[in-house]
């Protein structure tokens, strides 16, 4: 079973760049599955920003596509995560390192939590 949800907003920020919340935009969720949305830096109403705008270089897109596959492996889950429409660039080496550092924290939490 797929179903759509409505767009949101979430907040964040790094120490190199800028504050402004991305708005996410879900295409499809198949529940204990599939995500895929797509990221676009917006202002706090959520209206998408072009990325230039706010001093981003000019290979940060204006929008990316993430897909989230979760499959069962025994009692474990496999994640995979896969961004799209990232230019080779330094902005591409920022995002797989940001990719990183997020999923080792997750694996500490997660490992606290057994």
């Amino acid at each position: 079973m797929s179903f759509l949800s409505p767009a949101f907003i979430v907040s964040f920020s790094t120490p190199i760049f800028w504050r402004s919340p991305p708005a996410l935009i879900f295409k499809a969720i198949t529940p204990m599955e599939r995500l895929e949305f797509t990221t676009s830096l917006s202002d706090k109403d959520g209206n998408k920003i072009d990325p230039a705008l706010l001093g981003m270089p000019p290979d940060f897109p204006r929008e990316m596509r993430t897909v989230v596959v979760f499959k069962a492996k025994g009692e474990l889950t496999e994640l995979t995560i896969t961004e799209y429409d990232w230019p080779v660039g330094q902005m591409m080496v920022y995002s797989y390192a940001g990719m990183h550092q997020s999923l080792d924290k997750l694996g500490e939490s997660l490992a606290k939590g057994r």
